[in-house]
């Protein structure tokens, strides 16, 4: 399977994100002038937008409001999630992680299907 995104944000406010074959995880983290985005696919780390940092700023607060987190905490890690239906309709959960850093805060997104518990081993490749 391909990933399909589209950045900027869609009209609802979104980034759209597709399947990988394997997983996808979202890491944003902000260095000191500006900040990165990145998909791990299939295990390999891509540089996917860089952004400055003011912007990083405002996407990690939105990502942390939308996950119920509190936003003026920066100092401890938190997590939480997002739940929202897929372009095709399945619903989908957002896992988010932050993490402080000398910089900032890094945030992770690991997207959760939740089909994939009702599947047998076979069916996950695993047997």
């Amino acid at each position: 399977m391909t990933i399909v995104t589209r950045f900027p944000p869609s009209p609802t406010g979104f980034m759209h994100i597709g399947t990988a074959r394997t997983g996808l995880f979202n890491w944003l983290f902000a260095k000191h002038h500006n900040g990165k985005m990145r998909f791990r696919i299939d295990g390999v780390l891509h540089d996917v937008y860089e952004l400055p940092a003011p912007i990083m700023v405002a996407v990690t607060a939105r990502l942390k409001i939308l996950g119920r987190l509190n936003v003026a905490e920066k100092r401890r890690p938190q997590d939480g999630r997002i739940k929202t239906r897929s372009q095709g309709g399945a619903e989908v959960e957002l896992r988010l992680s932050t993490m402080p850093t000398a910089f900032g805060e890094k945030m992770v997104m690991r997207i959760f299907d939740p089909e994939v518990l009702v599947r047998s081993f076979e069916q996950l490749g695993l047997a």
